[in-house]
């Protein structure tokens, strides 16, 4: 059976790949990391070091295996709630198993956590997006708009705006017409 979302899924890939081009973001997989084993090896010397489980993660997302790199940063964030780039590395890998909404929570959080890196308030405009929450994804625009330094990010938190717009209208239902026939125009009235 055919995938008849395949359209639309294709689009908001095309999108993101917009969007990070206009940005010029360094998706997770393009950062050097260790080999699985090596980083797995290194996170059961000591499974509480953030250090070790922040590369197993990366390592797993660099493979493409963003469920195993969730279950490590649930666990890492659990032990460090403060730190931002953990929570993104969690919402990134959220976002990669499809899960837009728990992903767009995590990068939410990482943004609130650390406001100077564009980055985290644009990947959860994105997840925002992928979940189909519009009014959400516009609030959350506002709001990092106004806390965002960088040029490159205002720019894409405007253009995810004006997404979320986009696809808003799309899904929306155009007004119904009722339709009153003149009894007397009709001939009914005589």
């Amino acid at each position: 059976m055919k995938n008849q979302n395949q359209p639309q899924t294709t689009a908001l890939i095309l999108s993101f790949s917009v969007l990070q081009s206009m940005t010029c973001l360094v998706p997770v997989s393009a950062v050097p990391v260790r080999d699985i084993a090596s980083a797995q090896a290194a996170y059961q010397k000591n499974t509480n070091d953030r250090k070790s489980a922040e590369d197993l993660a990366k390592a797993y997302l660099a493979a493409d295996k963003p469920a195993e790199a969730s279950r490590i940063l649930e666990a890492a964030s659990e032990a460090a709630p403060s730190d931002a780039n953990l929570h993104y590395l969690l919402g990134e890998s959220l976002f990669r198993s499809n899960k837009f909404a728990e992903g767009a929570f995590e990068l939410k959080r990482a943004s609130n956590l650390d406001a100077t890196k564009g980055i985290y308030a644009v990947r959860a405009g994105e997840a925002l997006l992928a979940a189909k929450r519009y009014d959400e994804l516009t609030e959350w625009c506002n709001q990092s708009l106004s806390r965002v330094t960088d040029d490159k990010s205002k720019l894409a938190l405007q253009w995810l705006t004006m997404s979320a717009a986009s696809e808003r209208n799309k899904t929306s239902t155009p007004p119904q017409r009722t339709i009153r026939a003149n009894t007397e125009e009709a001939g009914g009235g005589r």
